[in-house]
């Protein structure tokens, strides 16, 4: 009995997917993915959130400015849906001067590790403490409690996307 309620909620959650995607304004794309559980994880990714408030990078970091001048780092909701669940996060120490485009922390899920891109040169303010505990907050709330990294800007950054940007890039990757 547990087994056909399982199953029967999966085929509820991709229905309701499957029924979102055929909303939107593009054509859904057929998911090649011939297991039921790839077929959600496929879905989840074609519905990743993307605020539009935030900047994006092509490595899939966002940024939000504070009202400081300061931003606030993290990775994308994309992102955390292609890496899984993840199960370590090391954020940059407060002090440390960073260029944007190099690796300045790592995310590590059940699948692999992952450099996280500086999206601007700057200083490190402060590191998120709270995801030494609880990676998983990164997968739960990324553009919340998942931040990264706070960073003094040092130069105006460059080449960032907007979240419509952003979503067609997503968009591309995915299809």
């Amino acid at each position: 009995m547990r087994q056909a309620f399982q199953w029967q909620g999966i085929s509820h959650r991709v229905e309701l997917l499957g029924t979102a995607i055929a909303k939107m304004s593009r054509p859904a794309t057929p998911c090649p993915a011939p297991d039921i559980h790839q077929r959600i994880d496929f879905l989840e990714r074609r519905m990743s959130k993307v605020p539009s408030d935030l900047k994006y990078t092509r490595t899939h970091e966002w940024l939000r400015t504070l009202p400081d001048g300061s931003v606030e780092v993290g990775i994308t909701d994309h992102a955390q849906h292609a890496l899984g669940d993840l199960v370590f996060v090391e954020v940059p120490e407060a002090g440390r001067t960073v260029a944007q485009g190099e690796p300045f922390a790592v995310v590590e899920s059940v699948k692999a590790a992952s450099d996280v891109y500086a999206p601007v040169s700057g200083e490190v303010i402060a590191g998120n403490p709270a995801l030494a505990g609880a990676p998983e907050t990164l997968n739960t709330d990324p553009y919340g409690a998942g931040w990264l990294a706070r960073l003094r800007v040092h130069t105006a950054p460059g080449a960032l996307l907007s979240a419509a940007e952003y979503g067609r890039l997503t968009t591309e990757e995915t299809d």
